[in-house]
Parts: C-alpha cells; structure tokens; sequence
C-alpha cells in the first residue's frame, strides 16, 4: 500500500517509525517548513521532518498543504492512503480528495470527546480517569469523522499532558498497525460520532497559565498538569523593592485540609515542603522553577529561595 504521512509535532513520530518499518511504501511525508527559533533564529525542523530525514524518507515541507503547488505534489506522489497525525492544518475541499483507500487521522481522545486542537491536555484538566486515541476517517468537519477503531488508556493521576501525550503517541502507532490489512483492504469499518456528545478542545494559549489560587486544591493540580509543558502553570510573588517573579509549578499533591484557613495564595509551610492555601484544601508543590532557570524540587528550591510562611502568591 502506497501511503502518505502529514505529521509535524512529536506526537506522530511513533506512528511514522511504525509506518516506516512495515511493507508498505511510504510515498511522501508533509511536515510543517523548518523555522526560526531562539535569539539567534537559527532554523529548527519540527519532529516529524527530522525522523523523515533520519529514516531517508521523501519530504515535504509546504507552507500551506491547501495551496495548488502542495496539491499537485501530493497528486504526483499518488498515495492509496493518507495518514495524518498532529498536522497542524485543516484540509481542504482537493485535499480531502486524495487517497483511493482514504485519509485517516489519530487523534488524541476517545471521539466525539474532545475534537479539536488540545484535546489531552482538555481532558487532563477536565479532570477525565481516562483518555486515548482515535483512529477515524477524515472529513470537512474538525475531528467528526467516523470512527474506525480507538483504544482508551487511564491517565495517572499525576502525569502531566506532556507525559501523557507520550505514552499516547505509542498507543496511536499500535492502533493504527492493527488496522493496516483492513484499510488496505477496504474493509475497515467506520461507526459515526454521537455528535451530541462532542465536546471542545479549544488550543492552548499562554495565556491560561496563571494559577487561580481561589480554586480547589484539586482544579489547581489538574491545571498544572494540563498546562505541563506548555503555556507551563505560573504564579508570582514580590521579591522586595516592589520586584515580582514568576515561578512555574511542575508537579503538586492535594492534601485534604477542607475549608481554606487563609487567604488562598498563601504560604502555609516553607522548610522541606511548599504548602500553599487555596479555595478548598491546600496544594503541597513538589518540583518547580523561576522562569529560565532549571526545575528542581521544593526543598532544593527553597533553600536558595526568599519565600517564607505568609507569603502571598498571586
């Protein structure tokens, strides 16, 4: 089976590694075009075109996949299946056109949970048990596809989105090789999505991540989680002289303490442990680090640290 691969973030790289080792030919594979990153704007390439260029695979790297040019590549590649995982661009009308078996998507839920750009970190600070991946045919419609096969996989109940998304990336490359003889044989089946039970995940935006310390210790640590990488879940405190800086929480517990006995943002406790008061019960944060310096933990970090009982974080 002929096969193209769009892909740009390391959520796919699995999925192409898995692709690439099986018998089908893998005719092209569409990334995101290298860009200017840091203070030198030197050219990054995204994940999936640097694991395409290790395994000498053919790539290409359109600004936008809709345009005639990008089309007409694709045409000339002649896939009978087009696999597409965390792309970063909608389809067009002649794109979708592509494919004699198809084109299918891996997305990162259990549909109709969650359709959009986001949705494991959605989930996580949703507070869902459970995620997983989908693996659905591809259609005008963000994400409504019918489905084809998904399988669900528990979140821990400390894992952030980063490291959820890892363990999801390897689910998706098993899912989608189970369903290769039957994609290639026309005979996968393709159950419609509930649309009544669609719900949004809405992208990431830097933003969303300051702590709202009025919030229930529980809300606050699924925040973290969910914002782990990125935007990252900060707070700030004064430093004296009038200064703020900002502090990136990584990693935090709920101890059950009930009704808040301060004002939330408080420090509580500041030796070996960092507490802090919220709208119910109180976060103890674990790891975390000023902005541009290395994570460590709390008792490392306060050691070298000005915070102190009766701080207040906002």
């Amino acid at each position: 089976m002929k096969i193209a691969f769009l892909g740009t973030s390391e959520f796919a790289v699995p999925v192409l590694e898995m692709l690439s080792g099986t018998s089908n030919e893998l005719v092209l594979v569409v990334a995101a075009p290298d860009r200017p990153k840091g203070r030198g704007r030197k050219l990054v390439s995204t994940p999936v075109a640097v694991t395409a260029r290790e395994l000498g695979l053919p790539l290409f790297q359109p600004d936008r996949i809709n345009a005639p040019k990008a089309l007409e590549r694709l045409r000339a590649a002649a896939p009978e299946l087009v696999v597409v995982v965390a792309y970063g661009q909608i389809l067009g009308r002649h794109a979708l056109e592509l494919g004699s078996l198809g084109i299918v998507n891996l997305h990162g839920s259990l549909l109709p949970a969650w359709r959009g750009a986001a949705p494991i970190a959605r989930a996580i600070q949703a507070g869902d048990a459970i995620g997983g991946v989908s693996l659905q045919y591809v259609v005008r419609e963000v994400d409504a596809g019918d489905v084809i096969d998904q399988q669900a996989r528990p979140f821990s109940p400390d894992e952030s989105a980063g490291e959820a998304a890892e363990h999801l990336a390897r689910v998706a490359a098993l899912l989608l090789e189970r369903n290769l003889d039957a994609l290639a044989e026309g005979s996968a089946p393709a159950t419609p999505q509930d649309a009544s039970k669609a719900t949004h995940a809405a992208p990431l935006e830097k933003s969303e991540g300051p702590i709202t310390w009025h919030w229930p210790a529980a809300k606050i640590k699924n925040h973290v989680r969910a914002m782990t990488p990125w935007p990252s879940a900060t707070t700030r405190y004064e430093t004296g002289g009038g200064r703020r800086e900002t502090l990136i929480v990584r990693r935090a517990e709920i101890l059950d303490t009930g009704a808040p006995r301060c004002m939330p943002g408080t420090i509580l406790r500041a030796d070996e442990v960092l507490d802090v008061g919220t709208g119910y019960d109180v976060l103890r944060i674990h790891r975390l680090l000023r902005q541009g310096r290395k994570e460590t933990d709390a008792a490392s970090f306060l050691r070298g640290s000005p915070l102190t009982v009766g701080t207040r974080l906002e």
